[in-house]
Formats: structure tokens, sequence, C-alpha cells
């Protein structure tokens, strides 16, 4: 189920090899938790950990998709990498909501155009869809992968997705470049670097 423009979209669970521009993609499912990931890579599928890079973007829209002409530019420029987009995990056409009996949300929310504020604390949620969550499942699909290292880039939800990541594991990234993303964690030591 996607989220666009506040309406509910739906894509196909079909998966498929597609060409853009002369690089070929192959998208599949990588099964995890009873779900199946989904992943496209382009490029070079022997590449060394130097020449991977692995790409999350965010939601509403299809975080895949919006990689598809970065990917096709970089794998023209370097045919020796090999470019992998996971798509923000739990989320997908086939997602159901798992609530919890007994987790509820950790936060406030602003309820505009008044900027009232509304008390979600009673509010049952599934926990896959934490971003810590959703970071413990990136790094088990791309250890099934065989990535152990590689150079990240992440926007919107994936940003954050990867920073949860990277911050648990930072041998896993050799660079890491973000776009823009409110973040919901806040380290005081991130002061010092400042």
């Amino acid at each position: 189920m996607l989220f666009q423009g506040g309406a509910v979209t739906s894509r196909s669970n079909e998966y498929q090899d597609f060409s853009i521009e002369g690089v070929h993609f192959r998208e599949y499912p990588v099964h995890a938790d009873d779900f199946g990931h989904r992943v496209t890579e382009a490029g070079n599928a022997t590449a060394t950990k130097d020449n991977t890079v692995v790409l999350m973007g965010g939601i509403p829209t299809d975080a895949n998709e919006t990689f598809y002409w970065l990917v096709s530019n970089l794998c023209r420029l370097n045919p020796y990498l090999r470019c992998i987009i996971l798509q923000v995990p739990f989320v997908g056409s086939d997602t159901r909501l798992l609530l919890s009996e007994t987790l509820k949300a950790r936060y406030f929310d602003r309820l505009l155009p008044f900027n009232d504020q509304v008390d979600l604390s009673e509010e049952s949620v599934d926990p896959r869809f934490y971003r810590h969550n959703q970071a413990i499942m990136a790094g088990r699909i791309l250890e099934q992968l065989g990535v152990n290292q590689a150079h990240f880039v992440g926007h919107d939800w994936g940003a954050v997705v990867f920073d949860y990541l990277i911050g648990s594991n930072p041998n896993i990234a050799l660079s890491d470049s973000r776009g823009s993303q409110l973040w919901d964690h806040y380290d005081e030591a991130w002061s010092a670097l400042a």
C-alpha cells in the first residue's frame, strides 16, 4: 500500500526485469520475517565493496522508482558499480498493519492549522515501523545479499533508517550521503561535532 497525496494507491506484487536507457534492472523479493522485502539491482553483480552503492528512499512515493534515474546514470558513468535499491522495510503493496496489544505511540503530534497538540500515547503501533527496527531489517536484507560494506545513499525516511543502521554498525558504511528528513533520535555527543 502506497500513500500518495493523501490517497492510498496500490502497486502490483509482480517483480520484473526492465531497462532504462540501456541499463538492466532486476527486481526481486528478499524474504525475512514473513515479508517479501523488495530489492531492485542494476549494474555489476560481482562489484567490489568499493563499487557497491545501497540506496533507500522514503514514503509516500515508491522509494525504488525514486532512484531509477540516478542509478541508470551512475551505472552508465561507471560500469563497475553495483547499485542496490532497498524498499523501506515492511513497506509494500501487501503491507498490513500488525498493531501491538501493548505497545503504544511514544509521541505527541501537532494538528494543523492551529498547532494544537494531539496525544497519541493511547494509540497502538506496529513496531516494525519504528525506524530502528527497519534498520535492523535492512541489515538482515544486506546480509542475505552478501553486502558487508558499501556506500549508502538515503533520502527521506530511508536516510533515517540508514542513520540507525550505520549508527549501530559503523563499519558497514564506506560513505553515507543523506537527503533531508527530520531525525527522531539525537545523541548529545553529536554537539561536539559542530
